[in-house]
Order: structure tokens, then sequence, then C-alpha cells
């Protein structure tokens, strides 16, 4: 027998499109409390649990989606009677989005989505796309940054009505299905 070997050899001919595209780097992670920007507040699409004295803004926003107070939903208080309902183990504060999967392995019924929000330009980009779709709950989160230090601070939030959120993007005067 005798082994034929032969070598396949491709050539590009041309490029059609080539995009480069430049982030600055931001190590995402949630913190201490950060205000609502105006613009986010007016649309009522979002709760903001106060965390003035620690950095589990995460778990706040997450507990707040689970075991939704009627009232004062912003308060911490509210929240901390479920603390222990969720598995947190080798989860450390502040939560980064690269630990989000752990979460969801330790919570098998919760998904969790999370945007960050770019006041300048008042548009969305995706820093946590959870695989897991089929889950029993799913919470959108959003990231914001404190805008007296960008490099720093970031506050998750929980997104109450995605379609609110994003509506501004198009003038289409009913709801948007995100």
């Amino acid at each position: 027998m005798h082994s034929n070997t032969s070598t396949l050899s491709f050539v590009l001919e041309y490029v059609k499109r080539f995009v480069v595209s430049v982030l600055r780097y931001r190590p995402l992670h949630g913190s201490t409390y950060i205000p609502t920007p105006t613009f986010l507040a007016a649309k009522h699409c979002v709760i903001n649990v106060h965390n003035f004295n620690d950095s589990k803004c995460f778990l706040w926003s997450v507990l707040s989606a689970l075991h939704e107070p009627k009232d004062n939903k912003k308060r911490v208080s509210k929240c901390v009677k479920y603390e222990s309902t969720l598995d947190m183990s080798g989860i450390n504060y502040p939560v980064k989005t690269k630990q989000i999967p752990l979460f969801e392995k330790q919570n098998p019924t919760i998904s969790i989505n999370v945007l960050s929000f770019e006041p300048d330009t008042k548009s969305f980009t995706i820093e946590y796309l959870s695989p897991e779709r089929s889950r029993q709950r799913h919470i959108n989160l959003l990231l914001l940054e404190d805008p007296q230090d960008t490099t720093k601070h970031h506050h998750y939030v929980r997104v109450t009505n995605m379609s609110s959120l994003v509506a501004h993007r198009t003038k289409h005067k009913c709801a948007t299905y995100v």
C-alpha cells in the first residue's frame, strides 16, 4: 500500500470588510450604591437598592427580583431576611461579571443577564449573557458606573422593564420586545 499525502492550500483573494474595535479595559464588578442616572430614573424601569454600607449590590438586586417587596423596593432591609436563600459560597464581593456562571451553577433555578450603560451615548453593552435559557427565574441586571470615578466604582441595579429601558432607541411608541 502506498499512502498519497497531499497538502491543501488556500489563497485569500480579497478582504470585503475589516473592522477593528478598541475599547478601554474595565474590569466590571459591582460595589456600593451609585445613584441612578436621571435619564434612566425617568424611565421607571430599574430598581436601585440603596446599599450604602456594603458592596453586595449584586445580591440585593437578585433578591429584590426573587422576593419583590410591595413597597419601599429600594431598601436593603426588605431583602436582608432572604440573604441565606442564595448560595453565594466562593463568590467574592463586589461580584465580578466573570463570577456569574458560578452563581448560576450554585443556584440552578436562576439565570442572569448583565448590561452596562454608556451615559455618553445612552447605549447598552451586553456584559454577560446567560447560556441558561430555560431556568425558572430570569433576572436582568444593569451595571452602572460612578460618573466621578469611571475606572473603579460600578453598581448593579435590577431591570424591571427591558422594553422601557431600550425604548429611546426608536421613535416607535409601542412596547419593544427584547
